[in-house]
């Protein structure tokens, strides 16, 4: 099985089971964080593969992996905001 298809099913279980893989005796705003820090770093990890993949440079590739990557850092910030209030 290729590197992409395990990642695939692995976001596929993410995806399907969010809640449920949350260890027992872990925070869940913790544990969301860390999981939403995880999947800023892999948008980032998607967009330079694509392009060493493709062996070409693409500006809006780029853009649109530090886009995400930001857009999830900052929700898995939220989730720490919310949980100190």
């Amino acid at each position: 099985m290729a590197p992409t298809s395990r990642a695939v099913d692995a976001l596929v279980e993410l995806d399907e089971r969010a809640g449920s893989l949350c260890p027992p005796d872990t925070d869940p705003f913790v544990w969301a964080d860390d999981v939403l820090h995880d999947l800023a770093r892999l948008a980032q990890l998607v967009g330079s593969a694509a392009q060493r993949v493709t062996g070409a440079r693409n500006p809006a590739i780029e853009r649109q992996a530090l886009a995400l990557s930001a857009a999830l850092a900052a929700q898995g910030n939220l989730q720490v905001l919310h949980r100190h209030r």
